[in-house]
Formats: structure tokens, sequence, C-alpha cells
């Protein structure tokens, strides 16, 4: 069984990866890769508790605004659907700084993978991940922008719709 793990990302995949081996008595090592983060990520119960079971933090997302409903609206001039949802608004910059303080990881380098036949590699992000503001999605573009709220919107509720051009959410 390999002794050494090298890790290439630095996003939510990269960093569960990275906690797990090292939990397990691995030597990981970390090459960070510089993506574009979603502004917030929605984020169910048990997601939730998922990541504060793996990283023994139970107050993990406290404070963020939980989301009770979701309106969605599937295709032109549909009537909106209220279902019931539970999860939270949370950034994912912010989640992923939390979680790093909490990983043991090298980060000098990787070991050459053909140094050693006990090291893995684990690719969690292209080596050559460019930031930019649209991301590609299979043939679909997202884009994220900062909006203004009605004051009388409901702030425990995700909107999703689609639209011709792609999906609103």
């Amino acid at each position: 069984m390999a002794e050494h793990v090298n890790v290439w990302g630095a996003g939510i995949a990269a960093c569960c990866s990275a906690h797990l081996l090292a939990q397990q008595g691995f030597s990981v090592c970390l090459e960070g890769a510089s993506q574009v983060r979603p502004a917030r990520l929605l984020l169910s119960e048990q997601t939730q508790l998922l990541f504060r079971q793996i990283f023994a933090a139970p107050h993990l997302f406290a404070g963020a605004p939980n989301i009770r409903k979701r309106i969605v609206a599937w295709g032109e001039n549909a009537q909106a659907l209220e279902l019931p949802h539970s999860g939270v608004v949370f950034s994912e910059q912010t989640l992923l700084t939390d979680l790093w303080k909490r990983v043991e990881v090298q980060t000098s380098g990787l070991s050459p993978v053909g140094a050693s036949a006990a090291t893995w590699a684990i690719n969690s992000a292209s080596k050559f991940a460019a930031e930019k503001e649209a991301r590609g999605f299979g043939a679909r573009q997202a884009t994220t922008i900062k909006v203004r709220l009605a004051v009388q919107t409901p702030q425990d509720c995700c909107w999703v719709e689609s639209l011709p051009g792609g999906w609103l959410f």
C-alpha cells in the first residue's frame, strides 16, 4: 500500500481527500491550483452533517442563512411551484479557509510519482485551471453576479427557473 499521496487541487474534493488520508496515517503533499470559486454554495442538511463529521467541526455553518423552500419554474410561462427544502447558503471560500486549517499536509512540493512505488496521486483540479468569469459545465456556461433583491423578497428561499438561454438560480 502507498505511504505517500500527492494531492493536486485546492477545492473541496482536494481538502476532504487530503484530510481523510492524513487521518488514516498517509503522508499527504499538496499542490494547490487556483480556480474561480462560486460566490455561494447551497448545502443540504446531509452535506452539512457530512462536513461536520469528517472535520470534527460541530459548529461549522453556524449563523449561515437558512433556506427553507425552493421555488421552481420549469420552462417558459410555467407557474412557480414551492417545495420544502432544508439547507444553508455559504461562501465556498470561507468554507475552504476553515477546512484547510484542519488538514495536516505538506505544501513544500509534490513527490515525483515515479520516485517510489509507494506514491499515489490524486488530481482534483486541472493543472491548467485558468481564472475566468464564466465557467463551463458541459455545453452551458455559468456566471455569478451580485443582485439587489426587492425588499419583500423572502430571505429563506432559493429560486430556480428554466430560461431559454439556461438556468437562473
